[in-house]
This record gives structure tokens, sequence and C-alpha cells, in this order.
């Protein structure tokens, strides 16, 4: 029996931007069992991740398209505003301040509570 040699490419695209922003080869492979890992994904952000196989026959390259999965990436950390201040005050308003997050795909609002001080 010949031996194939099957080459592996893992594709991360996000879904957001449609943006194939990881393709890799595989060369983590043993004992039947292949992984790999992807970094500086965006937190809160949706993936397609795709594997396919490639191998020669008569001289030929044959394509394997394997079942597509979909993942949510996690929030690194909560998101919160920077350099939050109140900008201006007066007797009957308050006029408040920040910079948003680096991050924002996790954050859909913020909501801003307060009390009365005796």
């Amino acid at each position: 029996v010949d031996e194939v040699e099957v080459d592996y490419s893992f594709t991360v695209t996000n879904l957001a931007t449609l943006d194939p922003g990881f393709v890799h080869h595989v060369e983590t492979c043993d004992r039947g069992r292949c992984h790999d890992n992807f970094t500086y994904a965006t937190p809160c952000t949706e993936y397609r991740l795709d594997l396919n196989a490639s191998y020669m026959e008569d001289l030929t390259i044959r394509q394997v398209e394997y079942m597509t999965r979909q993942a949510i990436t996690r929030e690194v950390v909560t998101s919160s505003p920077h350099n939050f201040h109140v900008a201006d005050q007066g007797t009957t308003h308050l006029n408040l301040s920040w910079i948003p997050p680096v991050f924002q795909s996790c954050l859909s609002n913020y909501s801003v509570c307060y009390h009365l001080l005796p």
C-alpha cells in the first residue's frame, strides 16, 4: 500500500467582514490527530472555520473539503469606558464624558445610574 501525503489547511473567516484573516497549513499531526490554534482574533466575533485537505493522485492535486464549523470568540475582559468623568455640571444638569473601549464588538450599551445624596 502506497502512503499518500496529505496537506491540511485551516482557514478562519471573520463573518462580520468576510475577511479570511487566518490561513494556515497544519503541521502538527501525530498519531492520526491534527490540531491547530489561531490567535489575534477579535473578541465577541463570529468566525467560520474551514478545514481542507489536499493530496496528489496521478500527478493531479485533489482537494477534499470537510464540514464547516462556526464559532464565536468570547470577550477578553468586561468592556468599560476609559477616562469616565464629569465634563460639566450645573444646578440642574451633569454632562458625562468617556472614551469607548478599544474592542466594542461585545458592547451593546451603557446604563448610567445615579443616586441623590443627602
